[in-house]
C-alpha cells in the first residue's frame, strides 16, 4: 500500500476482462455501488495484443483490462478494495490482482505506463483524439472504433479514463495517401460520439483540427453566442484565432 499521510493510503487493483463490456460493466457496477475511485483506467483489446507482441505482461485470454486506484483512509479504503472487488468479479473478471506493496503497485501500473510507447512504435503517424461517452455507452464506441479501423483499413486504439467516460482514441497509419481513410474514420468517429450523446473533446479542448466538427455537438445558434462572446472580449480576433470555430483565422 503506498502511504499518502494522515493514516490514508491508496490501493491499486488491475482487472483482466474477457472483453470490453465486462470491464465497463465493472465500471458501472462500482459508480452505483458508490465507490469513488481516484483513477479506473480502461484499455481495450487492440492495445493488449499490441502490447502481447512488445512482450509487455499481459494476461492470456483477455480481452480488456481495467486498473483502478482508491485512496483515503486506511481502513475505509481496505473496506471498499473489497467491495470493489465484489463489483468487478460480479462483472465477470477473469482475474483480480490488488498490489500489496508500493513495488507490486508499480508493476501493475507498467501494463498502463507502457502503452503510449507501444503505440508509436506500430506506425510513422499517429494522431490521438479524446472523445467522451456516457459510461454506458463505452461498450458501443468501442465497438464503434473497430468497424471504423476495419473499414478505413487503418489501426485505431482505446484507451482511457473510464471514471468519467474519457477515452483516448489514437488513429495510426504510414503513408500520406492514407490520409482521406484517416480523415474519413475521423468524422466517424465524431459523428458516433455525438450520437452516443458525448462530446468532441474531454479534456483537451477544440482546437483547429476540431473546429469543422463543432456543429455536430452544438446549434448554428449556440456557436454564434459563443462566437460573440469571443468578440465581446477579442474584439482584434488576435487570440488562439482559428482554434475554436469553423470558418478561418478569423473566425469568431
Amino acid at each position: 500500500m503506498g502511504v499518502v499521510g494522515g493514516g490514508g493510503g491508496v490501493l491499486t487493483m488491475l482487472g483482466w476482462f474477457a472483453d470490453v463490456k465486462g470491464a465497463a460493466r465493472a465500471v458501472g457496477e462500482v459508480v452505483a455501488a458508490g465507490l469513488v475511485p481516484r483513477c479506473m483506467e480502461l484499455v481495450d483489446g487492440a492495445c493488449l495484443e499490441a502490447m502481447r507482441t512488445e512482450k509487455v505482461a499481459v494476461r492470456e485470454g483477455a480481452g480488456a483490462m481495467l486498473l483502478i486506484e482508491l485512496d483515503g483512509a486506511q481502513v475505509a479504503v481496505e473496506r471498499d478494495m473489497e467491495r470493489l472487488g465484489e463489483q468487478a468479479s460480479a462483472a465477470g473478471a477473469l482475474d483480480l490482482v490488488v498490489a500489496q506493496s508500493d513495488t507490486e503497485r508499480s508493476k501493475l501500473w507498467a501494463v498502463r505506463r507502457e502503452l503510449s510507447n507501444v503505440v508509436k512504435k506500430l506506425a510513422r503517424h499517429k494522431i490521438a483524439e479524446d472523445v467522451v461517452v456516457p459510461r454506458s455507452k463505452l461498450p458501443e464506441l468501442i465497438d464503434e472504433v473497430a468497424s471504423i479501423s476495419a473499414r478505413e483499413k487503418l489501426r485505431m486504439f482505446a484507451y482511457g479514463h473510464a471514471g468519467d467516460g474519457n477515452l483516448h482514441i489514437n488513429v495510426l497509419w504510414n503513408e500520406d495517401d492514407e490520409l482521406g481513410q484517416v480523415e474519413a474514420a475521423l468524422s466517424s468517429l465524431m459523428h458516433t460520439v455525438v450520437r452516443l450523446g458525448g462530446a468532441l473533446s474531454g479534456e483537451h479542448g477544440i482546437g483547429s483540427s476540431k473546429s469543422k466538427y463543432l456543429p455536430l455537438e452544438q446549434s448554428a445558434e449556440l456557436i454564434e453566442l459563443e462566437r460573440r462572446i469571443k468578440r465581446t472580449l477579442d474584439p482584434k480576433g488576435i487570440l488562439n484565432p482559428g482554434k475554436i470555430f469553423p470558418g478561418g483565422p478569423r473566425a469568431g
